[in-house]
């Protein structure tokens, strides 16, 4: 596991893992619930909870054949698996946040000494949290 920022997680997205590569990951959460009222009108109303979705960001800094794989994650058009462990998965364990992530920005910048800054995201859906 890498040291990313103050804090031990492991990024993996399409199978790979970027955790190495990138110095911020960003994973905002979110669920569409409905309101049901009452046919009566009196009462608590129920809320149906939907399906949680939201964005994933990682930025960083990739070598050459780091930036390879990556371009060849976002040429794919359809969605690709992703996870987030939060801890080393030794000593510490804060669970895991998986799902699918549909990537709609890639922005790569060229470095002079050999490497990219990179920021890519996406939108998730079905993610799941494991403790």
């Amino acid at each position: 596991m890498a040291d990313i920022q103050g804090f031990l997680t492991t990024v993996v997205i399409d199978g790979t893992d970027v955790t190495a590569q990138f110095g911020d990951v960003a994973l905002s959460l979110s669920k569409n619930v409905m309101s049901k009222p009452t046919m009566d009108g009196t009462g608590d109303p129920l809320k149906l909870v939907g399906q949680k979705s939201g964005t994933l960001t990682v930025n960083g800094q990739v070598d050459t054949a780091g930036f390879a794989g990556l371009n060849a994650t976002w040429e794919k058009d359809t969605k690709v698996p992703f996870s987030v462990e939060i801890g080393d998965g030794a000593t510490i364990d804060a669970g895991t946040y998986s799902g699918s992530v549909t990537l709609n920005s890639f922005a790569p910048e060229a470095s002079a000494d050999d490497t990219w800054n990179v920021a890519i995201s996406g939108d998730t859906d079905s993610v799941v949290y494991t403790p």
